[in-house]
């Protein structure tokens, strides 16, 4: 008789302990404390970082305006300048890997810089990664870069693309550059939104050429220059990026 009881009541039993683990478990996951020291949005490919270090929404022109701090323009390097310049760039990296412009100068140095002085393609993309990791879209232009220093254009454009498929934040827009006539020794564009560098613009399967840049949003204030010869920087177009919503 007791067994017989034993057996109609198991289901009943076994029932009621698997409601109470699962109680438990949801319970735990709605209060189980969150890591204040930690932050960031994995879903879109970033890494969450050290508190402090919010560098998701900056953008690409704010970082390569801090990278001038760290390698001033318009000045020449001999093999020396160069080295000193690589070795304080380490230095400064090592005592604050988190920050994005440092990482984004030694992306500039490496692809820069000959072996003979220091550059090494390796270590550009090290560093391309670590920007990667902190903000996918301008990694994503970190190793255009590289590859457009290397005039390695159809790897350049890949990792353009891949820029493309990033998530808009909060306050910003995607905008087009489009240039339709023939220009045989490539097309570039600069701007605000670049720093005043010069991007490569890609064709597309109607010969046009074109690029769609990340910017915050503005009304009728955003221009650009196409440059019609990208290798020369020579015949400029002036004109106005073209909004795209998408």
């Amino acid at each position: 008789m007791k067994q017989t009881f034993f057996k109609m009541m198991k289901p009943l039993i076994t029932g009621s302990l698997f409601l109470l683990l699962l109680t438990v478990s949801v319970s735990w996951k709605f209060t189980e404390p969150k890591n204040e020291n930690y932050f960031g949005n994995n879903d879109d490919g970033e890494t969450p970082l050290p508190k402090g270090y919010n560098v998701i929404t900056t953008t690409f022109a704010d970082v390569d305006a801090q990278t001038e701090a760290y390698i001033p323009a318009n000045k020449v390097y001999n093999r020396y300048d160069a080295l000193a310049l690589r070795s304080s760039l380490q230095q400064q990296q090592l005592a604050d890997p988190y920050n994005l412009a440092i990482n984004m100068s030694l992306v500039k140095f490496h692809a820069n810089a000959p072996n003979f002085s220091g550059g090494f393609l390796g270590e550009a993309l090290n560093y391309a990664a670590n920007v990667y990791k902190m903000n996918s879209y301008i990694g994503c232009l970190a190793y255009e870069y590289i590859y457009t220093k290397r005039y390695d254009f159809i790897t350049a454009e890949k990792w353009y693309k891949n820029s493309l498929i990033n998530r808009l934040p909060d306050g910003m827009e995607w905008r087009e550059v489009r240039y339709n006539n023939v220009a045989p020794y490539g097309v570039g564009v600069t701007g605000a939104f670049s720093n005043g560098r010069v991007h490569p613009m890609y064709v597309n399967v109607w010969g046009t050429y074109t690029r769609k840049i990340m910017v915050p949003k503005c009304v009728g204030d955003c221009y650009f220059t196409v440059i019609t010869d990208f290798f020369r920087s020579l015949k400029q177009a002036k004109g106005e990026l073209v909004f795209v919503n998408w």
